[in-house]
């Protein structure tokens, strides 16, 4: 059995961090790998070592920088994993993804949808920050999955807050997935490395009139 988790966000919303975090909370765990990996599988160290956003500034475009790692299927079949293994896929909302069969007969599938909370404002002017692509479906399918009782919610607040409420949701969602996450200190310290790419509130006004949105 393979336990397969996905992840759905708006892009600005933490998505692409917050799957890192859950492939680096499970010594298991199969997610996002450099392009040039020859086996699917790395240590917590080597993952932490690949994920860290300490080099990011070095780059003009975030999106070169995402683009550094691949899910682990672009190289491998996806379900050429250990059994018992967490295969974690991350994607802007589409309900089209859950109907690739991607999913084996006796496998285990848990969705999970990252709500903006209160915080939609902070969403869209990161993913203006990190030059991502907006597209008002993703907003209309984010909404559906925010009011569907079989898509589980991840809180951004708490991603955003801290290290501490960031463990708090990587823990919550190893509980409904039943496995045991680790390696929190590598999870924390690289919630503290990703926080210092994103805009903070406070820079709010100056990064709209930036870009030509002077209120």
């Amino acid at each position: 059995m393979i336990n397969y988790v996905f992840v759905f966000f708006l892009p600005g919303s933490a998505g692409n961090f917050f799957s890192r975090c859950l492939s680096l909370a499970g010594n298991q765990a199969y997610g996002w790998i450099p392009e040039e990996s020859k086996l699917p599988d790395l240590s917590a160290e080597e993952k932490y070592h690949v994920y860290s956003y300490t080099q990011s500034s070095q780059f003009n475009d975030w999106k070169k920088f995402e683009g550094k790692l691949v899910h682990y299927s672009t190289l491998f079949k996806h379900y050429a994993i250990p059994a018992n293994s967490i295969c974690i896929w991350s994607e802007h909302p589409r309900y089209q993804l859950l109907n690739q069969n991607l999913v084996g007969d006796g496998d285990q599938q848990k969705v999970f949808y990252i709500d903006p909370c209160e915080h939609f404002e902070w969403v869209i002017l990161n993913s203006l920050y990190k030059n991502s692509i907006i597209d008002v479906k993703w907003l209309r399918s984010g909404q559906q999955m925010l009011n569907d009782p079989d898509v589980y919610k991840i809180n951004l607040a708490n991603i955003i807050a801290g290290s501490d409420t960031l463990w708090s949701e990587v823990e919550k969602v190893y509980a409904i997935i039943n496995h045991r996450c680790s390696n929190k200190e590598l999870v924390q310290a690289l919630w503290r490395q990703w926080i210092n790419t994103t805009l903070k509130p406070e820079q709010f006004a100056e990064f709209k009139s930036s870009i030509g949105f002077n209120l």
